[in-house]
């Protein structure tokens, strides 16, 4: 299998790309490379749009991105917006909360989980249901795949439940995603006013998106594919409890590509070919587990 270099993978603006890192490859340097190529490029720090998971992570970012001595050294006024998906999903809501039933004026997240079980029991007692039923409808919901059905206990919870949050003027930690996608899909300015935003949108620990997460970015880069670059490790998931899964990162292929190849990156902080294959869901790719390698695939130019 072929040999490709970083240097080639971090300046590719062609064409949606995966790179694939394990622990320790470098991910965090990768990205704020990725971000100093397109403003060395001519593209405007308007343009561009880094979301991480955490807010530590996007703050690390930040620090690296300007930091001249040990980072990449940009000017503050050339900063991209780097931050959480939830985030920019708060931000989405915060453009049009009376779409979703919801005022501007402290407008505010319910960030308890705990709290937030309570209230989906309150609502399934409250529509006549048993407290199983609110327990089913929270999980549904945090897998961010939502498909309404009146035959259904779990949607009747979920009316109920973002009926109690609407009159609190408050949305959960899922409902930042989900309540924006809604807004984005219903208000066609609001929408290019983000996908101008995002023309060029790096997306990090991509393994550890949701249903709803994967939407919001498919919104955001359908028109620019060229510009999607994520990053994550289809090995490592750690949010399952929030309803993330791999699959998003093992079906990259299909979502965003016509043709994907697998490379090994060589030279890059003492990465190398370990000469192994592996097959995941018919893909194949070069072995990098055991030395925290990156490989990438790449697709169709937008």
């Amino acid at each position: 299998m072929p040999t490709i270099s970083y240097e080639h993978i971090v300046a590719e603006m062609t064409r949606p790309t995966l790179v694939l890192a394990g622990p320790g490859a470098g991910k965090t340097y990768l990205l704020g490379d990725r971000v100093k190529r397109l403003l060395d490029a001519g593209v405007d720090h308007g343009a561009i749009t880094l979301l991480t998971f955490a807010k530590d992570a996007s703050q690390n970012m930040r620090n690296k991105l300007l930091d001249p001595k040990h980072g990449f050294g940009l000017e503050y006024n050339q900063l991209p917006r780097v931050s959480t998906l939830h985030s920019l999903g708060f931000e989405i809501v915060n453009a049009k909360p009376k779409a979703v039933g919801l005022r501007k004026t402290n407008l505010r997240v319910q960030p308890d989980s705990l709290v937030t079980a309570l209230l989906f029991r309150d609502a399934a007692l409250s529509a006549g249901l048993a407290e199983a039923d609110g327990g089913a409808a929270r999980l549904c919901k945090a897998r961010g795949d939502c498909r309404q059905s009146e035959s259904e206990n779990r949607c009747s919870v979920c009316h109920a439940y973002r009926d109690i949050m609407s009159k609190c003027n408050c949305l959960d930690f899922d409902d930042q995603v989900l309540f924006a996608c809604q807004i984005l899909e219903e208000d066609a300015a609001i929408l290019a006013k983000y996908r101008t935003e995002c023309r060029h949108l790096l997306v990090d620990e991509y393994q550890d998106i949701n249903a709803a997460q994967f939407r919001l970015i498919e919104l955001l880069s359908r028109e620019t594919l060229d510009g999607l670059f994520v990053v994550g490790d289809d090995a490592q998931s750690i949010y399952g409890f929030r309803g993330a899964t791999p699959e998003f990162i093992l079906r990259f292929t299909d979502d965003f590509l016509v043709l994907q190849h697998h490379f090994a990156i060589g030279g890059f902080r003492g990465l190398r070919h370990t000469g192994g294959m592996v097959n995941r869901t018919g893909r194949f790719g070069v072995s990098w587990k055991s030395f925290g390698g990156l490989y990438h695939g790449y697709g169709r130019t937008a």
